[in-house]
């Protein structure tokens, strides 16, 4: 298991879910769950290893706007939800998160994807085991903490996120 076949599954999977999330989330615990165990360590760290890297300001002021409201738990499942939109959004995202504006509406309604989840059920469907085996190599260490972001501040930095912002605070009223 490299980068470039974890990338595959994710862009194979969101192929043939249609957009629609939860059909990515069970297509992924399937194609996980043909992998061989080593392979299945090896997507788990490549997510903590995405994981680490998507943990920063940048990426919580799009969090803040398109999710709206949220937990740490929620933080990191639309981390997973980036993930899960692929190789290419995920790492334009990093660098200037306006560009999830321009994704269709509806892939920003729901943006969660438990995507660790999927990974534990697919190792656990494939061994029957509760516990992975431990990674041959560490994962990317996180970067301190950079702050956490107000949505009004967030929607001034990123004025398009914050149009998507503005939309669903409208809609549940």
């Amino acid at each position: 298991m490299d980068e470039a076949t974890f990338w595959q599954i994710i862009e194979e999977t969101k192929a043939a879910s249609n957009g629609n999330i939860d059909k990515q989330y069970r297509l992924l615990i399937d194609r996980i769950a043909q992998l061989s165990v080593d392979d299945i360590v090896e997507f788990k760290a490549i997510y903590w290893d995405l994981m680490n890297i998507a943990d920063t300001r940048t990426i919580g002021a799009a969090f803040r706007l398109i999710a709206i409201y949220g937990s740490d738990d929620s933080f990191a499942d639309f981390c997973g939800w980036l993930i899960s939109r692929g190789k290419a959004v995920f790492y334009q995202a990093l660098e200037n998160p306006e560009i999830l504006a321009d994704l269709p509406e509806q892939e920003l309604k729901d943006p969660e994807l438990d995507l660790f989840g999927a990974i534990y059920h697919g190792y656990k469907d494939k061994t029957r085991e509760e516990e992975f085996p431990p990674a041959k190599r560490e994962s990317i260490k996180r970067k301190e903490f950079e702050g956490d972001w107000e949505s009004e501040e967030a929607a001034k930095v990123y004025p398009r996120l914050g149009l998507v912002y503005k939309k669903k605070i409208e809609e549940e009223d």
